[in-house]
């Protein structure tokens, strides 16, 4: 009787945790749809928009975020920055992040704990610390045509 109650308990802590695991991965590839998808959205606005457009101001300054709604606290974090160091700005990097609340209690995504989904260390590219930690970021490298 014991073996088969310990083998019901571990099967049922097995099951909660694939449960957990499976919340989790789900709203992970959401919210890789939803960086994906802007990113896309990115890489079809203009150069020279990009760069030097008044909305697009706080991304050069890795500080936009924009709610996502389909997420618990979803929030898209969006970072633009002149990839070319000698000779800007002939190429941009464009980076778009997700961070979002799992299960009420853990903040996916942020390294900095104020639930902004953005990097606040004041470390100015290239000296790094820059970023938004999150497993779901996308990125991409598009040149002046």
């Amino acid at each position: 009787m014991l073996l088969f109650a310990s083998a019901s308990v571990a099967y049922l802590l097995g099951m909660q945790q694939g449960m957990i695991h499976t919340d989790y991965l789900s709203q992970y590839q959401i919210a890789l749809h939803a960086a994906q998808g802007r990113l896309e959205q990115l890489a079809a606005t203009d150069f020279d928009t990009l760069w030097t457009g008044a909305a697009f101001a706080a991304a050069q300054a890795g500080q936009q975020q924009e709610p996502l709604a389909n997420l618990p606290g979803g929030m898209l974090s969006i970072q633009i920055r002149s990839a070319d160091v000698v000779n800007p700005p002939n190429l941009l990097d464009l980076h778009v992040a997700v961070c979002w609340t799992f299960r009420n209690t853990a903040r996916i995504g942020e390294n900095n704990g104020n639930n902004n989904c953005v990097e606040t260390s004041g470390l100015a590219y290239p000296t790094a610390g820059w970023e938004v930690n999150s497993p779901a970021m996308v990125s991409m490298r598009v040149a002046r045509r």
